[in-house]
């Protein structure tokens, strides 16, 4: 088989990744394949990579190709990110645990405390950034919130 491609030809790719005693090559994967492995955070900058086609069979390091070292990086930032925004969530349920843990502490009787946190938590669900719950009061006789009722 002669080293010129067709258009209809794919090129092929292996990467080499840590293995217990030694590094283990991976592949053969198309270059979608690679991509989607560079942004699944599979492949990094300095991961060794050829090509029987692309690279003649020689080793590079994936940050020598312009547009993967651009895609493994644009991954580990939105790696980064994904873990802020997933403290951040956690924070957020922690503070409201601990929000829902105080309002039911304040209330002597157990009925009244059922009713405020399923108020709460309904109310919660409509509130937009910023909006917060001051109170909730709650009568001993139940009233009946008719869908146009103002909380």
């Amino acid at each position: 088989m002669s080293q010129t491609n067709s258009p209809k030809e794919s090129h092929v790719w292996y990467y080499y990744r840590d293995g217990l005693l030694q590094e283990v090559e991976e592949g053969p994967f198309d270059e979608r394949a690679l991509a989607t492995l560079a942004k699944d955070g599979k492949i990094k900058l300095k991961t060794k990579l050829r090509s029987p086609t692309r690279t003649n069979n020689q080793l590079i390091f994936a940050e020598s190709i312009q547009k993967l070292a651009t895609m493994i990086s644009q991954a580990a930032q939105d790696a980064v990110e994904a873990k802020k925004n997933a403290i951040v969530e956690k924070k957020r349920v922690a503070e409201q645990a601990q929000q829902e843990k105080e309002l039911s502490a304040s209330f002597a009787g157990g009925g009244e405390t059922s009713a405020v946190t399923a108020i709460r938590l309904k109310v919660d669900g409509i509130l937009t950034p910023g909006e917060t719950i001051d109170l909730i009061c709650v009568q001993s006789k139940p009233v009946v919130i008719q869908q146009d009722a103002v909380i």
